[in-house]
């Protein structure tokens, strides 16, 4: 099974369609949060258009795992087809245990504490927008940045059986990796 990993989409439809033309042959798609909304802090571009993000999002035809961030809201549950969970979602796939949260409520050391605790594999998350990969204690801490106000460069994370990578949507260009 191979997964994409996004964050941090901020209804920007231009990000999206930028990233889509990797997306192809992924099993599932997982969006670490602010899916819709700018918040106080970024700047409104031009092509801020959350309800079309939404429906591209609605027409995925593939599981979608997503996590609420500090942008999201209730309201959002009325437009989207999928559940946002919070104030994180866990899912196992290709035997690994993997945990998503935006990043804005647990401080790193909790979220050490939580993979710790529950043996999680990778944990995922968002909301800094900066993309990396980290490995602590035996778990895989990756966060693909944002693809709508990147503070390093656009990322997805592809999780597959035997290792997770970080590619940069800007460049074309894998950045570093991972092994499982």
């Amino acid at each position: 099974m191979k997964i994409a990993v996004i964050s941090d989409t901020h209804g920007s439809f231009a990000a999206w369609e930028n990233c889509f033309p990797f997306l192809g042959g992924i099993d599932m798609l997982v969006h670490c949060g602010d899916l819709y909304y700018i918040g106080p802090r970024n700047p409104q571009s031009g092509d801020f258009s959350p309800g079309k993000l939404a429906d591209a999002f609605n027409s995925l035809g593939i599981p979608f795992i997503v996590a609420r961030g500090n942008c999201d809201a209730e309201i959002d549950s009325t437009v989207s087809q999928f559940p946002i969970c919070h104030p994180y979602a866990f899912f196992i796939a290709n035997g690994k245990r993997i945990l998503v949260s935006h990043g804005h409520v647990f401080t790193m050391s909790q979220y050490v504490d939580l993979a710790r605790r529950w043996h999680i594999d990778i944990a995922l998350s968002g909301h800094t927008h900066l993309a990396g990969i980290e490995s602590i204690e035996n778990c895989i801490f990756a966060n693909p940045g944002s693809l709508a106000f990147p503070k390093n460069f656009p990322g997805i994370c592809f999780i597959s059986e035997n290792e997770i990578e970080l590619f940069d949507v800007s460049s074309g260009r894998t950045t570093c990796k991972a092994s499982l």
